[in-house]
């Protein structure tokens, strides 16, 4: 067991697990950005959600 380690992920890779496109600018010092991605609702629920909330708002 003494060779196992856990690397953390960057704020780029969580950005990435969480669907945000490449391109997307999050501001802050690298704590800031990590909670920021893990504050995040991924794309695919937000869709969801967005889709299920949409006859109720016409």
């Amino acid at each position: 067991m003494d060779d196992c380690t856990i690397r953390m992920l960057h704020p780029g890779e969580l950005m990435t697990v969480q669907r945000f496109p490449g391109d997307y600018i999050v501001h802050g010092n690298q704590t800031e950005q990590i909670l920021q991605a893990g504050n995040a609702v991924s794309v695919n629920a937000a869709r969801w959600l967005g889709e299920r909330l949409l006859p109720s708002l016409a």
